[in-house]
């Protein structure tokens, strides 16, 4: 088996012996050209944790606001597939506001944010094709140069 790496970064990325490969949906490929081939396109899923060339694994959005007002931030206006939350975190230079993580089915996360980072505990994590993922922000007056995590697996 060929040794596989996952950019956590490009979900939908991977390295191989130094060469990049891509999914676009439909299938692999490397510097312009096209895999095809069942046989690669498995070997790259099985890699990732994906099935049928579809791709899978782990990815994350990943954010910094440096002046945070109190509105919801949109991470991800569709989902390209499935996902489930798996984790969230958020860490300010002061703290004090209120973070909310909100899918289409509704919220999956509210904390309070602090100087120290929290990591906040999830409920209703699915977040389904075409869905749509948002952080909201309230109390913004007592926070600045918020950082945040939010990890998935799909």
């Amino acid at each position: 088996m060929s040794q596989f790496r996952s950019d956590a970064s490009l979900n939908d990325e991977i390295t191989r012996g130094g060469t990049r490969f891509r999914f676009d949906g439909a299938k692999w490929k490397r510097l312009g050209q096209n895999f095809d081939t069942t046989a690669i396109a498995e070997e790259v899923a099985a890699a990732i944790g994906g099935g049928g060339g579809g791709g899978g694994g782990t990815g994350a959005y990943h954010g910094h606001i440096e002046i945070v007002s109190n509105k919801d931030y949109t991470l991800d206006v569709s989902s390209p597939v499935e996902r489930t939350i798996t984790d969230f975190y958020v860490i300010a230079a002061t703290g004090g506001c209120t973070a909310e993580l909100k899918g289409t089915n509704g919220s999956i996360s509210t904390v309070t944010v602090s100087t120290t980072g929290v990591t906040g505990s999830l409920s209703n994590t699915t977040l389904p094709e075409g869905g749509t993922l948002e952080l909201g922000m309230t109390g913004a007056e007592e926070c600045n140069d918020l950082k945040f995590s939010v990890r998935y697996s799909q």
